[in-house]
């Protein structure tokens, strides 16, 4: 029997650092559990490969070495490598062993993915994810403004309200914020602009965190948030598209400055 089996709260590893208490972020988007031994393993393990330390076509280290390096079994190594090939990140084959894929097959549009990418991203890359915002989501507000039913438009509002009542706390704030811009893409009633709203949901979270918005960026953002939901309630794509874009420009100036203020600190110089 593996050494996690029959453990009533998951050990971490002597050796594997501690990554994420599931409190330390305020909305858990990871596709895999962070707290399993194998999730820590696999985070630690795609951080590497994403911040580029195991770069492109590297092949990994013999199944003992990771083991006795991180302390960890067999299965909680082959569970961990699993959740990374399942990304896209890794590929296994006879006689080759596992090997770093290209970037180009790495699936971008995974929230872990993003997740990591942003940990080490240079600033083109930042705003890179912050340009899929700005592409897709006017589009969609105008969109959401011809098509939304009137519970589509409520729920837009129930959003609202609810950052409304959790602006003093970033925490509380982010998850009706991600709820806000998702049902506008399913107010669309476009399948696959409402499942090109997770994308823009991960962009919206790991951008907020990166930026860490204080409390009266919250409170600015909330008028700019109502203009959209106004214009689309009001059934004016122009407006929507108008207020959305105003909303995304102001997001956008406050993303640079984060963006250059974190490249200021000691470690990232």
């Amino acid at each position: 029997m593996e050494k996690e089996r029959g453990m009533t709260e998951p050990e971490r590893p002597k050796k594997l650092p501690y990554i994420q208490e599931v409190t330390d972020a305020p909305v858990q988007r990871s596709t895999f559990s962070r707290r399993s031994m194998h999730g820590q393993l696999a985070t630690l393990l795609g951080g590497k490969i994403v911040a580029g330390m195991l770069p492109p076509g590297a092949i990994f280290p013999p199944e003992a070495q990771i083991m006795a390096e991180f302390d960890v079994s067999r299965s909680v190594l082959r569970e961990a490598l699993l959740v990374l090939t399942a990304k896209g990140l890794l590929e296994s084959r006879q006689r080759l062993g596992t090997r770093v894929r290209p970037r180009d097959d790495w699936n971008l549009l995974d929230p872990d993915i993003i997740e990591w990418l942003m940990d080490s991203a240079t600033d083109k890359e930042v705003m890179e994810l912050f340009e899929v915002r700005v592409v897709v989501e006017p589009a969609v507000a105008a969109i959401a403004a011809s098509s939304a039913s009137d519970e589509d438009i409520e729920k837009i509002g129930l959003a609202l309200g609810e950052m409304e009542g959790a602006v003093q706390s970033l925490r509380h704030f982010i998850g009706p914020d991600l709820r806000f811009h998702e049902e506008i893409h399913k107010a669309s009633k476009n399948q696959f602009l409402a499942a090109l709203g997770k994308l823009v949901g991960e962009a919206v979270l790991t951008l907020m965190v990166v930026v860490q918005v204080d409390e009266e960026m919250r409170r600015a953002r909330l008028a700019l948030h109502r203009a959209v939901y106004e214009r689309i309630r009001e059934r004016d794509p122009d407006g929507a598209a108008n207020a959305m874009t105003v909303l995304l420009e102001t997001a956008r100036a406050d993303l640079l400055t984060a963006v250059r203020a974190r490249n200021e600190t000691p470690e990232r110089k």
